[in-house]
């Protein structure tokens, strides 16, 4: 390697090097003018001003559907539930492995001709265990 390339080289990642900077700097720049035109509110206790919070609030049927993928126990009927919903409910409850025998009947008998044609295409029966696998060590 010559000194020449050796050189060339070294001009490139400083060239790099502050190109990187400037983007940081302009970023940084637009992150502070960004705050700076956020909306403004009193503290109810105070006279001091303090800049909203931009994060999105969750909707209140995220939330149940949420609660409800945890605790399946709570499932008991869907019958009054729109398909979308139940889909829903049925794709987190798959996600979280928590789908059983039981779980699968009351989406069956949801009322929804997708979902029961869904359900009735797993074959559940085979995953259930019987007393002939279970094996005693003596």
């Amino acid at each position: 390697m010559t000194s020449r390339d050796s050189s060339s080289r070294v001009a490139l990642v400083r060239e790099l090097w502050e190109r990187e900077q400037e983007l940081q700097m302009r970023q940084q720049h637009e992150a502070d003018e960004r705050r700076k035109a956020l909306p403004v509110t009193a503290l109810p206790w105070g006279y001091e001003r303090t800049a909203c919070p931009v994060e999105a609030v969750p909707q209140l049927t995220q939330l149940v559907l949420d609660l409800m993928a945890r605790k399946p126990k709570l499932v008991v009927d869907l019958a009054g539930i729109d398909e979308h919903l139940a889909v829903d409910l049925l794709a987190r409850i798959m996600r979280a492995g928590r789908l059983d025998f039981r779980l699968a009947c009351v989406f069956r008998n949801s009322g929804h001709e997708a979902i029961r044609d869904a359900i009735n295409s797993l074959d559940l029966v085979a995953a259930v265990p019987t007393h002939n696998t279970v094996t005693r060590h003596r």
